[in-house]
Order: structure tokens, then C-alpha cells, then sequence
């Protein structure tokens, strides 16, 4: 879920929209959209952000992985 959808709902929801209808306009789970709003609420903006996940970090960055070229794909 992107931070655009996000802002939208926070827009919505700030406009007097209801949460049940503006989870359906934007896509996303009421109890997640009333998440977001909670966190909008104590954070700001910041707030909005996708926070650290647990896990192994990547190993690769994605600007290192090797791309194959157009020719090397037309020649194949």
C-alpha cells in the first residue's frame, strides 16, 4: 500500500468523509485505514511512512542487480 493512497484517505477522512466509505474508494481494510488515521493523528505526516519490517536485510541493493541488455534479450 503506497504512501499516495494513504494520503488520499487522510484527505477524505479530513474532508468529513466516513471511514467505511472511504476504505472502499481507496482500497484498503477499514481497521488499516483507521491505523493509518491514528497514526496521521500522533505522527503527522511522518506518520504516513512505512516503518522498518523485520527480516534479514537484502543482501543486493536494487541499484547492483545485473539487468540483462535489449540485444542480449533479442538474441535469445
Amino acid at each position: 500500500m503506497g504512501l499516495a493512497k494513504r494520503a488520499r484517505a487522510i484527505l477524505m477522512l479530513a474532508s468529513g468523509e466516513r471511514f467505511s466509505k472511504t476504505s472502499l474508494y481507496v482500497g484498503m481494510e477499514e481497521r488499516h485505514l483507521r491505523k493509518w488515521a491514528r497514526r496521521f493523528i500522533e505522527q503527522g505526516i511522518e506518520g504516513l511512512y512505512d516503518g522498518k519490517r523485520p527480516g534479514r536485510p537484502p543482501v543486493f541493493s536494487p541499484s547492483s542487480c545485473i539487468v540483462p541488455s535489449e540485444d542480449r534479450l533479442r538474441a535469445s
